[in-house]
């Protein structure tokens, strides 16, 4: 009778839908291969892309994470879109693009979501993620290996926001 007094449910999801869109097929390609990899390993993630012409309500009904890759600017009607998707629980991924419109990010598509700003890109020397423990567990295992196989980076966006931010990974350096 001890362990009737008390319980919870836990909704483990069968299925994740991931949605990637970008301008074209070339915006999505690089985190397409890496998704596709990793649901080759997991049949619960399904990888799905298309174009931000395409991106409305229906689209977005069966997805649990959204992918915004190179993104310059969406129509305002898109905005809300993705606005209410996140509103509503969904996860959003954004890459933005090296000619994306800040003014538009900084002003119309994150304010509702969330406290952060994306300041201008930088371009120096390649970095590479630091792989001995400021990385989200998320990345575990991930960047075991040689120094030469690890992802490097050529440009990146600096991010300022509130106290409630946290990186998932952050540089070497």
């Amino acid at each position: 009778t001890l362990d009737n007094r008390r319980y919870f449910a836990l909704d483990v999801t069968d299925d994740i839908e991931v949605l990637l869109l970008g301008a074209n097929s070339t915006d999505t390609y690089f985190p397409r291969r890496a998704l596709a990899a990793a649901a080759d390993a997991d049949r619960a993630l399904h990888v799905d892309s298309g174009l931000f012409s395409d991106l409305d309500r229906g689209s977005l009904e069966t997805t649990d994470v959204l992918f915004l890759c190179n993104l310059r600017h969406l129509d305002a009607e898109r905005t809300r879109v993705v606005q209410d998707f996140v509103f509503g629980g969904g996860g959003l991924v954004i890459f933005p693009g090296p000619l994306a419109d800040l003014s538009y990010m900084n002003r119309e598509l994150l304010p509702p979501i969330m406290a952060a700003t994306i300041l201008q890109a930088r371009i120096k020397r390649p970095q590479q993620l630091d792989a001995d423990g400021r990385l989200h567990p998320l990345f575990d295992g991930l960047l075991a290996g040689d120094a030469a196989d690890q992802p490097t980076f050529e440009s990146w966006f600096e991010i300022a926001g509130g106290e409630d931010l946290v990186p998932l990974a952050c540089f070497a350096n």
